[in-house]
């Protein structure tokens, strides 16, 4: 299972626990000048878990033709793509 948080300076999605195969999804409002979310990820007993800034408005061009970020959790890291259904996932980070 994955736990997943995200939040705002303003606003806090709690936390959800995510089995295999499941998703998790999140309406934005943003400022285009500010706007700033970050979720942690962590799979459940490990210890390390991974930090990323999720959506920031004044670098998140690449989700602006969409309004669409995509994170996926894969065994070796998190993916992004600015499509769904998702199509041509990138790395974005790698699990410590």
């Amino acid at each position: 299972m994955l736990s997943v948080h995200c939040f705002s300076a303003n606003e806090d999605f709690g936390y959800d626990l995510l089995e295999l195969d499941r998703e998790v999804n999140y309406t934005l409002c943003s400022n285009p000048r500010s706007t700033q979310y970050l979720c942690t990820m962590q799979w459940v007993n490990k210890t390390a878990d991974v930090t990323l800034r999720a959506f920031e408005a004044y670098r998140d061009d690449r989700c602006y033709r969409t309004n669409l970020c995509f994170y996926a959790a894969l065994r070796d890291g998190i993916y992004f793509t600015g499509n769904y259904p998702p199509s041509g996932l990138t790395l974005y980070s790698r699990w410590p």
